[in-house]
């Protein structure tokens, strides 16, 4: 059972892998577009407009991009204002309210 959820499930490797290759665009974004031509009989005489969906393949889109940017670079920590401190003093709390 372990070993199905390890093949099943990503890990973090896979998942830093995936967001950068959607930001580095090397995904394929799938998409359904209706093309409109025209259409002729045997003859050559016009019958009308026929449109047939085509699907498109595109690089990830820039706005998927720009959000897998952003996830890298806060696993990362280059978005964070934050300043880590450690100390190895002892936090001492004084109640003095008496």
């Amino acid at each position: 059972m372990e070993e199905l959820d390890e093949e099943l499930i990503a890990d973090q490797r896979e998942v830093l892998r995936g967001l950068t290759r959607q930001f580095r665009r090397e995904e394929i974004d799938y998409q359904v577009v209706m093309i409109k031509k025209p259409s002729f009989d045997d003859n050559g005489n016009f019958l009308g407009i026929e449109e047939k969906p085509e699907v498109l393949k595109l690089p990830t889109q820039n706005r998927d991009s720009i959000k897998a940017g952003e996830l890298l670079g806060k696993r990362f920590g280059m978005w964070t204002d934050k300043v880590e401190l450690e100390s190895n003093n002892q936090v001492v709390i004084v109640d003095d309210t008496d």
